[in-house]
């Protein structure tokens, strides 16, 4: 029973990435300890299983892929420097509707000045979206310990379009792909859109 174990620990250490490897690797190690000085077999069976149960759940997970997109800005900005701007919302909203970046500035601009507000104010862009068939505003999901996930991590559903608030910072996922000028996908990812 113990070679079983070890096999499946080394399948572990093969399958993730090199920060998981090394957590896995280190809490297999201290179990194997344990089970040397352990005869029982339930035991020994229980975590077998719980190793195969590990194997496949770090098969199973998905980093979202990042795809550098200014979300059509470059149309109308030519400059580099020009491109180096905060129009995260936006771009966000234009990677998430499919309309034209122009287009979204100026229905941004309208409610802002409707709501006599900033356009890349919080309301001026719910707003936005809640008109493009978004869902209103939805509280961060938390994984266990009571953790953000990172935008990277996030659990989407390919077939939907998820517009993300980080700090600072909004950005889409599009069906399963991260859009952005630039890579957020280690911030922590807090209230969120749906459509």
């Amino acid at each position: 029973m113990k070679n079983l174990i070890k096999n499946n620990a080394c399948n572990l250490l093969t399958i993730n990435t090199f920060g998981v490897n090394l957590y896995i690797s280190y809490l297999c190690i201290s179990f194997f300890d344990i089970l040397d000085q352990i005869s029982e077999n339930i035991i020994v069976e229980k975590f077998s299983k719980i190793i195969y149960i590990l194997i496949l759940k770090l098969k199973n997970m998905k980093t979202i892929e990042y795809l550098k997109s200014y979300g059509g800005r470059d149309k109308y900005f030519q400059r580099l420097k020009d491109l180096r701007t905060g129009d995260c919302v936006v771009r966000a909203c234009a990677h998430a509707t499919g309309l034209e970046y122009f287009q979204v500035m100026q229905r941004l601009f309208e409610i802002g000045l409707e709501m006599k507000r900033m356009p890349n104010n919080e309301r001026v862009y719910e707003a936005f979206l809640i008109e493009n068939g978004f869902s209103p505003r939805q509280s961060p999901l938390k994984r266990n310990g009571n953790k953000r996930y990172k935008v990277r991590e996030f659990p989407v559903d390919e077939s939907k379009v998820y517009v993300i608030h980080t700090k600072n910072h909004l950005t889409c996922i599009d069906q399963g792909l991260h859009k952005d000028s630039w890579n957020c996908g280690a911030r922590a990812a807090q209230s969120y859109y749906v459509r």
